[in-house]
């Protein structure tokens, strides 16, 4: 059996309509953008403790990603490539 490390592992063929990561990322991990659906939102922690923000990214019908920063956040880091 094959344990995925990575968020790339995890996601490579899935097209996703919400996606809520439970860990913060030091930047937006690009295959949770790649693979959300038009009309799909990723809710991430991005940032590093006391630094760390809730940040909604929203991809409309024509595919634009648009970006809503939200509460001050803490959580653990995500870990792995992306």
């Amino acid at each position: 059996m094959v344990v995925p490390t990575t968020v790339s592992q995890v996601y490579s063929e899935v097209d996703l309509q919400m996606q809520l990561a439970a860990a913060a990322a030091p930047k937006v991990p690009a295959p949770l953008l790649a693979q959300l659906k038009p009309g799909g939102r990723l809710v991430i922690p991005i940032g590093e403790g006391e630094d760390a923000r809730l940040l909604i990214f929203e991809k409309d019908a024509a595919g634009k990603v648009s970006q809503t920063k939200s509460l001050a956040v803490r959580f653990v880091p995500l870990t792995g490539e992306n």
